[in-house]
């Protein structure tokens, strides 16, 4: 381990920094969690929805999919972004009490412009996925009422 990036030197054996560490990497889980579940949840919703757009038998059937996937999945994308933003701001706040605790070689490196633009290109399938989702499910939802009208 080289010298700047020693434990001694961040100060990190302190009960505090481990306990806010902690804090941070199970919010850290906790966005996995919710992603992993969100983007299963969305494969099953649009192969619902590829279903329902070949039922031959029942047209009142798919047309109440035909509304009620794209609905709900706008609705479902909505309540993750929500959730996955509160998330994220938990951790902002948890980093911003260790950054407090820290000494001045935690402090360069947490300031420094590389860590930034990683935690950028980190946190972007978080913030953009659920968006990207509520466009697609407002297109297929805006395709079915103009072809339906």
């Amino acid at each position: 381990m080289s010298e700047d990036n020693s434990t001694s030197k961040w100060d990190i054996e302190t009960p505090e920094w481990q306990w806010l560490t902690t804090q941070i990497s199970r919010e850290h889980s906790h966005i996995n969690q919710r992603m992993t579940w969100y983007v299963t949840s969305q494969a099953f919703l649009f192969t619902g929805f590829a279903i329902s757009t070949g039922v031959n038998g029942n047209k009142v059937v798919a047309d109440i999919l035909w509304l009620l996937i794209p609905i709900g999945s706008i609705i479902l994308s909505i309540m993750v972004w929500f959730s996955l933003s509160s998330t994220r701001e938990s951790i902002k706040l948890l980093s911003d009490e260790r950054f407090k605790r820290s000494n001045q070689a935690f402090k360069n490196f947490w300031n420094s412009d590389k860590r930034k633009k990683l935690i950028l290109l980190g946190d972007a399938p978080s913030k953009y996925t659920p968006i990207l989702f509520v466009i697609i499910w407002t297109t297929l939802l805006l395709n079915y009422v103009s072809i339906y009208q």
